[in-house]
């Protein structure tokens, strides 16, 4: 039995090491590499069931055409013809429109490798052509950390463990971030505490020392309202902040107009729970906030998380190792690699917004968009308006889904490429959370005629040129180990120190952690000219309308990331069917009893799901978690699938108040959605 060195290149914040044990040709085991320090040999549910995904009877084998679109008639081709259909169309729409514009690229964090960056480098390597720009995740709260600190930077997780007061703000990473865990834990054997913030009694909340249940949305009140009893008190050091906060005596003068009973109505906590949050940050120090995603997928997100910033920053200015705010970073991560487009191109790349697709690519005109080519995403199931989404394919000509298996997104496209898996491919992965850079070596040989997605672009490159020669800068001849040479440039060399990534096979590495900012705008000029509030001031939530009264939170599961993992068949077993969770007093009042099928609708559509009635859950919200697969009937009755069950067929394509300045674009706000339950 030989061992290989593997990484997760998922969108999730462990982003682990394992070691991959491979006998007669078939992945036997996989487990955390122990050399990761912070993965430390561990993996999740998700990690131990890489050996049921990579082996999966419904992986891709080969090249396919559907024809009709969306008729479910699949034809299997050879690469070659595979390879030809595509070229054919994106030299014909060159030619028909004088442009490279039509041909559009929409991808995100299915796999976080480096070498995810050379699909990017082949469509530069055309001409220029229409992306998918901005985020579906962090869009928001990345503006947020902009425009307060002047970068993104995120202290060493690994120092949670050092702090005496760990308050995770809308971050459950019971769920989510699994291995962060044991550093808590570390920090509660050490004297400190945990505490959770959430509209939803999530796992973290229950295993927490305290537990404060906000109404969605409003966060902001709650930071700002602990701040203002804190200044109050006596408990800020005035005079270092008036040197380490630009704009101190604008939000001095706003802060003295609330109080802990203007807090407590905005949340729906009592006052005493604003001045018990007030005395951890004031006395439990070092403190660490972890601001979760979730919270800035609001229409008021940004805002939120610039008022969790204040408090957290002018609160602990006199922390210790640990303190501080996490979020993100994106110190570890690759540039994309330079590349010529062919000397006859003209023009830029249009960007459409990722989280308003639909709208936007309708819209396109000279030229249109007639060919799409998706990779790395499902957004027929993780776009909001997903029905929009795909009214909005039928105006395409081609669209190309390269994937390991027949996505929902997959199954309205006309081309369908099998994509190799981790364990056939090398790369590279780092983290946007923990500072380890892990590579990952081919473990096995391709799954029947899979390819990496550098081996289809290569492929297709040459194809083009073939046929109109200079159609595609692309080195089609480069190999993956090659591109990495080019990825690991001297900064990550430097924070790594490493000469090169080839060290990387002797184990996991961690980076330097790169400085803190040395301090805080309170005041910020460039929220002025973005038409947003100057100051970290409360802007309220949405409020729902009367024929649609439930706030529906569409949070991450347990046993999926996004829409990948839930088709294997170990963690169908433990997510069987899809649930809709209520309150005892919202199912009450629908005369809805726990386990019966209920209708969930808006005005964007409907889903079906199993009602499970939850006292953790607030009377007017209603909680359904994204990315759901599994079997396709129940008792007799086709009720339940993927194409059915897709929480984003109720959401909508809103826009949070932030993330122009970071990403290009606003971020979705998701948690903005509201519905009606009644029985089937």
């Amino acid at each position: 039995m030989r061992v290989y060195r593997s990484a997760c290149p998922c969108n999730c914040y462990d982003a682990c090491a394992m070691l991959t044990y491979v006998e007669d040709g078939r992945v036997v085991k996989v487990e955390g590499d122990p050399g990761h320090g912070y993965t430390r040999g561990r993996l999740c549910a998700k990690g131990y069931a890489y050996s049921r995904r990579v082996h999966s009877p419904e992986r891709l084998r080969y090249p396919l055409r559907q024809f009709p679109r969306g008729s479910g008639n699949w034809q299997r081709l050879s690469w070659e013809e595979a390879l030809d259909l595509i070229a054919c169309s994106i030299l014909e729409l060159k030619a028909r429109y004088g442009s490279t514009l039509p041909l559009a690229y929409n991808k995100y964090s299915g796999n976080f490798g480096w070498l995810q960056n050379t699909v990017d480098a082949f469509f530069t390597s055309l001409g220029p052509t229409t992306r998918a720009g901005g985020s579906p995740c962090w869009a928001a709260g990345l503006d947020a950390m902009y425009l307060d600190f002047g970068t993104i930077y995120n202290p060493d997780p690994e120092d949670l463990a050092s702090c005496r007061a760990v308050i995770l703000w809308g971050a459950n990473p019971a769920w989510t971030s699994v291995h962060s865990l044991a550093l808590l834990q570390q920090a509660r054997e050490r004297g400190g505490i945990v505490a959770v913030i959430d509209p939803v009694l999530s796992a973290t909340a229950r295993w927490a020392d305290y537990y404060f249940q906000v109404k969605p949305g409003t966060d902001g009140a709650l930071a700002l309202g602990v701040l203002a009893y804190l200044y109050r008190q006596g408990h800020l050091e005035i005079e270092t902040i008036a040197r380490y906060a630009t704009g101190w005596p604008d939000l001095e003068a706003y802060l003295q107009g609330l109080s802990p009973e203007w807090a407590a109505a905005a949340t729906g906590l009592p006052p005493e729970a604003i001045a018990t949050l007030a005395t951890i940050y004031a006395k439990y120090l070092p403190a660490a906030t972890w601001i979760g995603f979730g919270l800035q997928r609001h229409a008021n997100g940004g805002q939120n998380v610039r008022a969790i910033n204040a408090l957290a920053t002018l609160a602990g200015l006199q922390d210790g190792p640990g303190g501080g705010i996490y979020y993100a970073h994106q110190a570890t991560w690759p540039v994309e690699p330079p590349l010529a487009m062919p000397p006859d191109a003209r023009g830029s790349n249009r960007y459409l917004n990722i989280n308003n697709f639909a709208a936007e690519l309708v819209s396109c005109r000279e030229p249109p968009v007639k060919f799409l080519w998706l990779a790395y995403r499902d957004p027929v199931t993780q776009e909001a308006g997903a029905r929009q989404l795909i009214r909005a394919l039928d105006t395409l000509e081609m669209i190309v889904v390269v994937d390991h298996f027949l996505t929902p997104a997959a199954q309205v496209a006309d081309i369908v490429l099998p994509a190799a898996s981790l364990f056939e491919t090398w790369d590279i992965v780092s983290s946007y959370w923990h500072y380890w850079v892990a590579a990952n070596e081919p473990a096995l040989p391709p799954w029947f005629e899979a390819r990496s997605d550098l081996e289809i672009v290569a492929a297709l490159a040459a194809r083009l040129n073939e046929l109109a020669p200079g159609s595609s800068t692309f080195p089609v001849g480069r190999q993956a180990t090659t591109w990495l040479d080019i990825l690991f440039d001297q900064r990550l060399q430097d924070l790594l120190g490493l000469k090169s990534w080839q060290g990387l096979l002797e184990g996991p590495r961690k980076a330097r952690v790169p400085a803190p900012p040395s301090g805080i705008t309170l005041r910020a000029t460039g929220a002025g000219e973005a038409a947003l509030p100057v100051l970290p001031v409360y802007v309220p939530p949405l409020a729902p309308p009367p024929e649609y009264p439930l706030q529906l939170l569409t949070s991450h599961q347990q046993f999926g990331l996004h829409s990948q993992f839930q088709n294997l068949d170990w963690l169908q077993a433990l997510n069987p069917e899809p649930a809709i969770f209520l309150s005892p007093v919202a199912a009450r009042k629908r005369r809805l009893a726990d386990g019966d099928l209920a209708r969930v609708y808006n005005e964007n559509g409907e889903i079906i799901a199993r009602v499970r009635i939850e006292a953790g859950v607030q009377e007017g919200v209603a909680v359904a978690y994204e990315g759901w697969y599994g079997k396709d009937r129940y008792q007799g009755k086709r009720l339940f699938s993927a194409g059915d069950y897709n929480v984003n067929f109720l959401t909508s394509p809103r826009a949070t108040d932030m993330g122009n300045l970071t990403t290009g674009f606003p971020g979705c706000a998701f948690y903005d959605c509201f519905v009606e339950v009644c029985r089937l």
